[in-house]
């Protein structure tokens, strides 16, 4: 369906397409006129590694309460983040290979660990067979810690564990995939 809207005096044309999954109705508007939907469904995916990071960041690697005060503080900290985040995921690219494709690395237990122990073996540490007997060690650790890939998941995922008391949102978390 296409419409057009108005905005800031400007009329914009809208396509609005329509698609169901498992029996629910969802809505997509794009100005992009010549692409299918398998377009745009191939697209999300795409995207959902971004987005996925976006949350680690935020999440994660606590984004939301960067303590700094100005601009150069602040671009400090989010370098800072990305290159803690580029080395937790090339960590968790390489031990992924070794693993089984039912499984796979959890993300924030490899944030947490690049954070609060591999980055000191590697920034402070003199590189020492000792050194480097620890890393692996935290590696192999590491490959332990692993997720269960469900594909295709057609139930809602509800929170086992109440969530903080902290939480604004109560211990209501509830999942859908």
């Amino acid at each position: 369906m296409r419409q057009n809207i108005r905005y800031n005096n400007k009329i914009i044309k809208i396509r609005v397409i329509k698609y169901f999954i498992d029996d629910t109705e969802y809505y997509l508007c794009t100005t992009i006129y010549n692409k299918s939907i398998n377009y745009f469904i191939d697209l999300y995916w795409k995207r959902w590694k971004v987005e996925t990071n976006f949350k680690q960041s935020k999440y994660d690697l606590s984004m939301l309460q960067l303590k700094s005060k100005n601009k150069n503080s602040i671009n400090q900290d989010i370098s800072i983040h990305n290159f803690i985040f580029i080395i937790a995921a090339y960590l968790k690219f390489l031990i992924q290979k070794d693993l089984d494709e039912t499984l796979k690395i959890n993300m924030k237990n490899m944030l947490n660990t690049t954070i609060n122990e591999l980055l000191y073996l590697l920034v402070y540490k003199t590189t020492t067979k000792s050194t480097i007997n620890k890393i692996i060690r935290i590696l192999e650790i590491t490959k332990g810690v692993t997720v269960k890939i469900h594909n295709n998941r057609k139930y809602e995922r509800v929170r086992k564990r109440p969530s903080t008391k902290w939480c604004p949102f109560g211990n209501k978390f509830k999942f859908v995939y």
